[in-house]
């Protein structure tokens, strides 16, 4: 398996330690999202308009939000694979 060495006098880092980061992402991901949506419901817009703008919002979300859950998702189980590996040694 590849890890990452930040310098050549410190410990390669594993997929756990990327995990705390790519979470806070999509919690500032998250965070975000709500408070456009908190603002679109407070609004004087039309309701229809106010729709399809939360649906076009839900959607940019998805958007951020994904290539970090996949990646979250594959830390995980390179996480899984090491944790396994070490336990069999």
């Amino acid at each position: 398996m590849r890890t990452l060495a930040i310098a050549q006098d410190q410990p390669p880092l594993m997929p756990a330690e990327f995990q705390p980061a790519i979470q806070a992402i999509l919690s500032d991901i998250d965070f975000a999202h709500e408070h456009e949506l908190e603002k679109v419901e407070k609004s004087a817009m039309d309701d229809s308009f106010k729709m399809r703008l939360v649906g076009k919002l839900n959607q940019l979300h998805q958007e951020r939000r994904r290539p970090y859950a996949y990646e979250l998702l594959l830390l995980e189980n390179r996480t899984r694979s090491i944790s396994r590996r070490s336990s069999r040694s």
